[in-house]
């Protein structure tokens, strides 16, 4: 070997850039391994009790390992949710709530240290090469996920899960994981995961097998009758359509003499859009309803005695009418919110623990004849009443942070299809913190929710810079 040959290898191995390319693809199979691990502990394992414990100490190492490679100091969302999460944990620490609290509080944190950063440890090639990897495995992950809940409509039965920990529910709705919503909820946003995957896919065999890949995670999500779940694959389908409608339009009018107004046309593509998930999915329970009361469902689980489970009829879900009867009741536990709010002003300042702010809730439900409820099934009215008016605006301040990002993406016509939907996961989980606390802790959709709001953030940095260059001139 001539010391040419020598020099020019060790150079190649050596260099920077190739020990950055290695750092890279490490990265990229290790946060690909969390996810397939939380796939893991929700099939197998009780999510609540097991779920946030599992790999704690590799969690916290990569935690730091992605806030150093990915120079998160410099990030201004970092410090928004680091202040926020810092504030969660003082304030329960000082009510004593600490402990019970404690699973939730760390999994987010993990959630967001690692996920968040991996739009800025990775560059825009190793961006695409780790959505590459991970769409298609956690697109097949979620499937094989729906698959089991189907098996469990199909005969018409619940069963224990994989790990015999808790028990696959089917009485008038699906639930898979821990509650009919977050079964919902996960189907909802994967299937935004598989429509980014979708149009990354440059094999054409592979690119149209997320089609049924996707059917199955939505029929799946019928049965959960959840109306997050709705709304999430509504805005899904309607951001694309709204893309590809006026793609079309201003390819026929290139003269401008009619003008694309992106806004009205995502309005009316998200109207069509609920419309037809709510009808489709609507006709999907009716459709196992008439196939269970005939007894066609139930296969081999009828000769095992369990022909009773054919009485069940699953809950339609969201049908259509006034707003507090399609969020099921949720904008009257709304408005008792608010006017707890009002009568203890003092809320906004130090906040109040759940259990005592839903006491209060409950006693003006009760008082009203309507029924008793858990929780105020929204993260931004949650956090407002139990932390305080300070924290609540640091998290609006992060979400609308990334929200310009999100736009500045979706409407940008020179980047490639997959670029400007990247941020769809991310806004479906949005979507769904309006009318549910699903991202409050510890299921699979905050770390997506993260993972994609940093990627937004990175992908959309170059488009801010050329903003801040035209205000300068």
């Amino acid at each position: 070997m001539t010391s040419s040959t020598a020099q020019t290898i060790k150079k190649d191995i050596i260099c920077p850039e190739t020990r950055r390319q290695w750092i890279n693809i490490a990265y990229i199979l290790i946060a690909c391994a969390m996810f397939l691990h939380h796939v893991y502990v929700t099939i197998y394992y009780d999510v609540i009790r097991d779920g946030s414990y599992f790999l704690t100490v590799p969690w916290l190492i990569l935690a730091v390992i992605s806030f150093i490679l990915g120079r998160q100091w410099k990030d201004k969302g970092f410090w928004l949710l680091a202040i926020w999460l810092t504030w969660k944990i003082v304030w329960h620490l000082i009510n004593g709530s600490f402990p019970g609290q404690y699973h939730g509080i760390i999994f987010n944190a993990y959630a967001f240290f690692i996920c968040y950063a991996a739009g800025s440890v990775l560059n825009e090639k190793n961006r695409e090469n780790l959505l590459r990897l991970f769409c298609p495995l956690w697109t097949i992950a979620m499937v094989v996920f729906s698959m089991y809940g189907l098996y469990v409509v199909w005969y018409g039965t619940s069963i224990p899960n994989l790990g015999n920990q808790w028990v696959v529910i089917l009485i008038y709705r699906l639930k898979i994981i821990y509650h009919f919503v977050e079964t919902g909820i996960l189907e909802g946003v994967s299937i935004g995961v598989a429509f980014v995957g979708f149009f990354l896919c440059r094999n054409k065999i592979a690119k149209w097998l997320y089609i049924p890949a996707i059917l199955i995670m939505l029929i799946t999500s019928a049965f959960t009758t959840t109306r997050a779940a709705y709304i999430i694959i509504s805005l899904e389908l309607a951001v694309i359509l709204c893309i590809k409608i006026g793609n079309r339009l201003r390819k026929r009018n290139e003269d401008n003499k009619l003008k694309v107004t992106e806004h009205i046309l995502l309005v009316i593509t998200f109207i069509v859009s609920t419309v037809l998930v709510a009808w489709l999915q609507t006709y999907i329970v009716d459709g196992m309803n008439l196939l269970r009361h005939q007894g066609l469902l139930v296969g081999s689980a009828k000769a095992e005695g369990l022909a009773g489970v054919t009485e069940n009829t699953m809950h339609r879900g969201f049908v259509l009418g006034n707003l507090d009867n399609m969020l099921s009741g949720r904008v009257s536990i709304w408005k008792e919110a608010f006017q707890v709010i009002l009568d203890n002003p003092k809320i906004l300042l130090l906040g109040m623990p759940t259990e005592q702010f839903m006491v209060l809730i409950n006693e003006a439900r009760i008082a009203a004849g309507l029924q008793y409820v858990y929780g105020t099934h929204s993260v931004f009215v949650q956090m407002l009443m139990e932390y305080g008016l300070i924290p609540f605006l640091i998290y609006c301040w992060f979400q609308i942070r990334f929200v310009r990002r999100a736009y500045l993406l979706l409407k940008n016509q020179t980047l490639p299809m997959w670029q400007r939907i990247i941020p769809l996961p991310a806004l479906g989980c949005l979507m769904c913190e309006f009318i549910d606390t699903t991202t409050y802790g510890w299921l699979p959709q905050t770390t997506i929710m993260y993972l994609f709001i940093g990627l937004t953030i990175a992908v959309s940095a170059p488009l801010v810079k050329q903003g801040v260059k035209r205000s300068c001139r």
